[in-house]
C-alpha cells in the first residue's frame, strides 16, 4: 500500500521548526495492521470525531467527505515516522497515539485537516488516473507538491481553529439592516458583546464577529422606503426573507467563503431588492 505522510507544522504555535518523518521507514506490515483497526466514520475514536467535528463546525470539510474515510491510531513516531499518514488506495488515515492526549486537542484538529487534505488530493488523482494511481510513478513524483499543498492547508486551518472565522454580512437590500446576534453566538474580537450590527443599504460589511462553528444564531430587521418592515430569523439553511416573526434567535447555518481561508458570510435580500 501506497502512504504518504503528515509533516510537522504549526511551528507558530509550537515554537519549533518543520520536520519531515516518511511513512516509507516504517514496515508496510505495521501501517496494514492499524489500517485494519481503523474505523469508519460512525465508529471514530472519540478524540478523533470531536476534531472531525470541529472541523465540519468550521466550514472545513463536509460530514459527506468524512464518511468515506476510515480514522485510527498507530504508534508512529515510536517506529521514527511521522505524526500521520495517509493511504492513498484506501482513504485511511492514521494518527499517532500522541493525540489520544486531551491537551493534543488542537493540533490533533489541524493534523487530521492536513491528513484529510491528502484524501481530497488522491481523490482527484484517482479520477484523472484511475485506481492505478496509487501504485504509479505519477503518485511518487506527485508526493512532494501535495506535502506542501497539504502543509499550507493544515497551518491555515490551525489558525482558523485557534480563532475562528471572521463574519462577513452582505446586505443586498436598499435599506439598512440591523442584525441581533444570539447568546452563545459568534464572539467579538473585542473586550466587550457586540449587541447589534448595523448594514447599510447594498452594503458588504466585515464585522468584528468571529466564529469556530457554521451554526449562528440571530435576529434581523429592517424598514424599506415605503415603511414596511422585513425580518429575518436564521433558519437551518440560508436567511427567510420577508417573514414577520417576534424578536427571537434561531440558527442559520453560515457558508464558509473557503476550506482554509476566509470570513463565514451571512447573506441577506428582499423582495424590494
Amino acid at each position: 500500500m501506497r502512504w504518504v505522510a503528515v509533516t510537522f507544522f504549526l511551528q507558530s504555535f509550537s515554537g519549533v521548526a518543520a520536520q519531515s518523518h516518511a511513512s516509507d521507514q516504517i514496515p508496510e506490515a505495521v501501517l496494514d495492521a492499524c489500517d485494519r483497526d481503523a474505523e469508519a466514520y460512525e465508529h471514530y475514536d472519540t478524540a478523533i470525531a470531536s476534531a472531525a467535528n470541529d472541523l465540519i463546525a468550521l466550514g472545513v470539510f463536509s460530514k459527506t467527505e468524512f464518511q468515506g474515510v476510515k480514522t485510527g491510531y498507530c504508534d508512529l513516531l515510536k517506529l521514527r515516522g511521522p505524526v500521520g499518514t495517509t493511504s492513498c488506495r484506501r482513504d485511511t488515515i492514521l494518527l499517532d497515539e500522541k493525540y489520544k492526549d486531551e491537551r493534543q486537542k488542537l493540533v490533533l484538529a489541524a493534523t487530521l485537516a492536513h491528513e484529510m487534505k491528502h484524501v481530497l488530493q488522491h481523490r482527484e488523482q484517482k479520477a484523472q488516473y484511475g485506481d492505478i494511481y496509487c501504485e504509479s510513478d505519477q503518485y511518487e513524483a506527485d508526493k512532494a507538491w501535495m506535502e506542501d499543498d497539504a502543509d499550507a492547508f493544515g497551518d491555515s486551518v490551525a489558525g482558523l481553529l485557534f480563532v475562528g472565522r471572521s463574519i462577513r454580512i452582505e446586505n443586498r437590500c436598499p435599506f439598512p439592516v440591523s442584525i441581533f446576534p444570539g447568546v452563545g453566538s459568534p464572539v467579538s474580537s473585542h473586550a466587550h458583546d457586540v449587541d447589534i450590527v448595523e448594514a447599510g443599504p447594498r452594503a458588504t460589511l466585515e464585522t468584528d464577529l468571529r466564529s469556530a462553528r457554521r451554526d449562528f444564531e440571530f435576529f434581523a430587521k429592517g424598514v424599506s422606503d415605503e415603511g414596511r418592515l422585513q425580518t429575518w430569523r436564521g433558519m437551518k439553511d440560508d436567511p427567510k426573507v420577508g417573514r414577520p416573526s417576534q424578536d427571537e434567535h434561531n440558527e442559520v447555518r453560515l457558508q464558509a467563503s473557503a476550506r482554509s481561508t476566509g470570513p463565514f458570510v451571512l447573506r441577506f435580500s428582499c423582495d424590494d431588492a
